[in-house]
């Protein structure tokens, strides 16, 4: 169990080794293992990433998504098995959308309904926004409803066969049920999370800044200069024109890698819908062997050694500039946070991160 033993030593080293610029938190019964700050936040004036310093987490947000709705079923509003149509507002004209779509097909990406970004055409690039914006400048995407015009044109591939069809990944759904939440909520999406999810517990920091704005402890993002991951000695670029300067309902909360830990500790309690853990990890869409996705969320089992499967949820987020990971093994009671601002430089300290929690989890086995 050697690296378990020294977690902090070794991934102080990895982040040395592999020009990691980001933070990384591990927590094991309640106590921090590990709490790392490493590179910079600001390539341009030498601004040091800190504690506070807050990070793009993409998709990491769908489980803000999924709580919100899951925090108005539990008032009673609506159930996982309403209908969409019946919840978005009556402006909404989308002929494509289905009558047969529930609330469950949306977050658990089993809709049939395509993935605005239309990641599938563009594989490899970081700038997923340019290619489908129509001309349209970024800068236009500030609330749900700007979104509107690149969900209107999905009609061109229309008609969409009937949910539940097999998983596949749409942040489209993820728009319509943040329009439901406004719809039911009278707030703007991120209002809603920030008061319905974030602000109870405690994480006043975190949130959906305008990034146009003066906001403090902001990390800039930075993306391979020609725009592909994984290509080389291109330089990089930062990430501005590439992402919506404010988030919405399919990503783009700024937070801490600390941050992203409490959240998913209460997470776990059940504090966020009380009652509805349960239901959120459940596999609602099987994915591969071992790998399903409950409501915006994960649900996947490691196998140890022994052959034995240990329960692992949470979700990763990938935008121009930002990549995060966040994950919590509850039998456990491990949760491994980490937040980068360089496309393409996470997945070697995701693995260092992963491999601690592979020997702490033999260790509680005793495998």
């Amino acid at each position: 169990m050697e690296i378990w033993a020294r977690p902090q030593e070794t991934v102080d080293g990895a982040a040395a080794t592999d020009g990691f610029h980001g933070q990384v938190v591990i927590r094991a019964g309640g106590t921090d293992r590990v709490v790392g700050s490493y590179g910079l936040a600001n390539r341009t004036h030498g601004v040091p990433v800190t504690q506070e310093t807050r990070f793009g987490v993409a998709s990491f947000c769908k489980m803000f998504t999924a709580v919100t709705i899951a925090s108005l079923v539990a008032e009673g509003r609506l159930t996982f098995e309403t209908p969409v149509r019946e919840v978005l507002p009556a402006d909404v004209d989308l002929p494509w959308l289905r009558d047969d779509v529930r609330l469950t097909h949306l977050l658990s990406h089993t809709s049939g309904i395509p993935d605005y970004l239309r990641e599938d055409e563009h594989e490899g690039e970081a700038d997923l926004f340019t290619p489908v914006m129509g001309g349209r400048p970024i800068y236009d995407l500030r609330t749900t409803r700007d979104f509107l015009p690149l969900l209107e044109a999905l009609a061109d591939l229309a008609p969409f066969p009937a949910p539940p069809r097999e998983f596949a990944y749409s942040s489209t759904g993820f728009i319509l049920a943040g329009l439901v939440v406004e719809e039911l909520t009278g707030l703007a999406f991120t209002a809603a999370v920030e008061e319905r999810v974030l602000r109870p517990l405690g994480l006043h920091g975190s949130g959906y800044p305008a990034l146009d704005g003066l906001e403090p402890h902001l990390a800039e993002g930075y993306l391979p200069a020609s725009g592909v991951v994984g290509e080389h000695s291109t330089g990089l670029r930062r990430n501005v024109f590439c992402i919506p300067p404010v988030g919405g309902p399919d990503g783009g909360a700024y937070m801490t890698a600390a941050d992203m830990a409490v959240f998913l500790e209460a997470y776990d309690r059940d504090q966020i819908a009380p009652g509805l853990r349960a239901e959120l990890l459940a596999p609602h869409a099987e994915v591969e062997d071992d790998v399903a996705y409950g409501y915006g969320a994960w649900v996947i089992h490691d196998r140890l050694g022994s052959g034995r499967a240990v329960l692992r949820f949470g979700h990763g987020g990938f935008d121009p500039g930002f990549e995060c990971w966040g994950f919590r093994w509850p039998n456990a009671d491990i949760t491994a946070t980490i937040t980068s601002s360089v496309n393409g430089v996470l997945d070697p300290m995701r693995d260092v991160v992963k491999a601690i929690a592979a020997e702490a989890l033999a260790s509680l086995a005793g495998s």
